[in-house]
Formats: structure tokens, sequence, C-alpha cells
């Protein structure tokens, strides 16, 4: 197979990202994503010395989106039952591809100390923007006031994840379910 020439590194993050998505952070070598874009493996060292300098950036870029996914979904809503509906469909799609996270979480042992880190940040980022978002619902007497914040954004984010991740299992309507249950127990907390 001829080399191309014209692998951008965006090309690269996105055949990376893919190659986590299906095999998770371990499960393909320089080699193999040199490969799946077309380019030597030479190339790839070239653009990222290391494995965890790849994954680093990978992760770094999926943070950012997702934080100016959340910017502006606080934008365009304050509506709590509204920016949950929004997000748990921008989560749960698979374009989007929501469940990084999880993947890099079950492997996290294995990851190397950057990627451990920038995992950790995205983690950090995603349940800090959900705490956000149930403050100011209890704010608006959207969600009770005994509502742990913390706690909420933990148990929302672990119900994003977890239904995405069955899902991959071949757990059918497995996330329409959980985001169903979710919004019944959104719309009538317990008193």
């Amino acid at each position: 197979m001829a080399k191309r020439k014209d692998i951008s590194l965006t090309d690269l993050l996105d055949s990376a990202q893919e190659l986590i998505r299906h095999r998770g952070p371990g499960g393909f070598s320089f080699r193999d994503l040199a490969a799946e874009v077309g380019i030597s493996s030479a190339s790839l060292h070239h653009h990222f010395p290391t494995k965890d300098d790849l994954l680093s950036a990978v992760v770094l870029r999926h943070r950012d989106a997702w934080n100016r996914r959340f910017a502006a979904l606080a934008a365009e809503t304050e509506d709590w039952p509204r920016r949950w509906g929004l997000l748990s469909t921008k989560f749960a799609s698979p374009s989007l591809d929501g469940y990084l996270l999880g993947m890099l979480a079950a492997n996290f042992g294995s990851l190397p100390p950057a990627s451990q880190n920038e995992t950790q940040l995205l983690h950090s980022n995603l349940t800090g923007w959900l705490a956000r978002f149930v403050t100011e619902a209890k704010k608006r007497d959207e969600l009770p006031q005994e509502t742990d914040v913390e706690a909420m954004a933990h148990a929302l984010l672990s119900m994003l994840q977890g239904g995405l991740l069955l899902g991959r299992i071949g757990a059918p309507g497995v996330m329409d379910g959980a985001l169903r249950q979710t919004d019944e127990w959104l719309e009538h907390p317990r008193s």
C-alpha cells in the first residue's frame, strides 16, 4: 500500500479515538494506527513520540470538545429537564463518542501516567459541568434542595457511561431504558 502524505493531526486523532472506542486504549499499537491511516510508524512517532503522548492528545481533544458542548448547552437553556434531555441525547450520539471516558476508566490501571491524568481531568470536567447544572436546577427549585450535588453529578455520569457500555455488549435498548428511568427519577424525586 502506498503511504499517504496528506494525513492531518485531526485524521490521526480521529483514527486513534476510533481504535480506542472499539478496542480500548491497550488494544492497538502504533503499527495498527499507522496502517489504519496509511502512513509509516515512523511518521506517527514524529507526531507522538510515545503512546502516552497519543492517548493524552486524544483525551485532551475529547475533553475540549465536551467543554464546548457543555458551554453551548449552558447558553442554550437554563431549564433543567431540557438541559438533561439535550445532554443525554448528545452523550448517547455515536458520532460524539460519549463513552470514551468509560473505555478509558475500564482500562485506567493500565494507562500510562499522562493518559491517566488526562482521563481524570476529563472525568472532573464532565462531573463539574453536571454539578453546575444540578446546582442551578436546585436554585430554580427544579430539584429538591436536599439534593447532594456531587452525588447527583456522579450518578448521572455513571448512568450515561454505564448505559453506553452495556449497550456495547448487545443489551438492546439499555440506554433508552436508563434514560427513561432517569427522567422519571428527575421528574419525581423521593421526598
